[in-house]
Parts: C-alpha cells; structure tokens; sequence
C-alpha cells in the first residue's frame, strides 16, 4: 500500500495494490479542523461526505454514487443514502 499525507500529517489518498495491480484507491478532504469532509473510494465509484455540527460531532452523512471523468474529476452523482445524527444536551 502507498499512502501521500499533506504537510499535517493527514492521509491524501490510499492506494492498495496487488501483483502489481491496484485493488483498492482512495482520496480523502479534510477541513480546518482535522476532520474528514470526504473520502472517495476511486475504484467502487463511491463517495462518502461528512457534516459536522456546532459541538463537532457528525450531523449528516452523505453517500454518493460517481463517475469520473479521464483526469479524475468527479463529473457526476447520484444519491445512494443519507443519514441524519440527532444528538442530546451531552451529545450521546
């Protein structure tokens, strides 16, 4: 496997490779906080969002279906599933 970081020290993207073929292909989106806004996974067309509250715990999750045009760019979704979080006063 072959990981790149950015300059904090988080992973970029993930690639995992087997007899020299690449099994497995992610890229991951960060915001100002550490915490994960998106991650691709590049080989199933599946990409996976995030969305934080106030109090930093996940409020929405958001899977989407892609495609990908030829230099990597992300030129269409569809919906697969969304999850809302609800939280109480102690965030449990």
């Amino acid at each position: 496997m072959t990981y790149v970081y950015n300059r904090y020290g988080q992973v970029l993207s993930e690639t995992w490779t087997k007899n020299n073929v690449v099994i497995d292909k992610y890229r991951y989106v960060y915001d100002e906080n550490g915490r994960i806004l998106r991650y691709v996974d590049i080989i199933h067309n599946i990409e996976y969002n995030y969305y934080y509250n106030k109090g930093g715990t996940i409020a929405k999750f958001i899977e989407n279906v892609v495609d990908f045009s030829s230099d990597g760019h992300i030129v269409y979704r569809k919906l697969n599933r969304s999850i809302n979080f609800q939280y109480d006063r102690l965030f449990n």
